[in-house]
């Protein structure tokens, strides 16, 4: 993903995220479409069993764990993520359910008329 020009490694990120925070059971960062930084970062999460989120609380907590660029402006919650036939989240599948859901358009998608 690039935000504001800089290639996000978003496996990085999603490690960070996955590995310590103690509120997430699984979480994938993707890039959605943004019109002036080129891509926003979003996480999306799977919460632990009885657990809640938010993003602000998520961006304070990674704030001491990642660069200010790498933190999610986003932040959607699913009850699962897509996956393929050997278990790998499908992060193409997930940033254009992202894009239908926030509005904006997925850089691979064609533009509604």
């Amino acid at each position: 993903m690039f935000h504001i020009g800089v290639d996000i490694g978003g496996t990085f990120t999603d490690c960070v995220l996955v590995a310590r925070h103690p509120a997430i059971a699984e979480v994938a960062v993707v890039g959605v479409p943004d019109p002036v930084m080129g891509e926003r970062v979003c996480a999306v999460a799977v919460p632990r069993q009885g657990q809640s989120l938010a993003l602000g609380t998520l961006r304070e907590w990674a704030g001491t764990r990642l660069a200010d660029y790498k933190l999610p402006a986003e932040l959607v919650i699913l009850s699962a993520l897509p996956r393929n036939a050997s278990g790998k989240v499908i992060k193409q599948q997930l940033t254009a359910q992202l894009a239908e859901q926030l509005g904006t358009r997925s850089p691979s998608a064609p533009a509604r008329t």
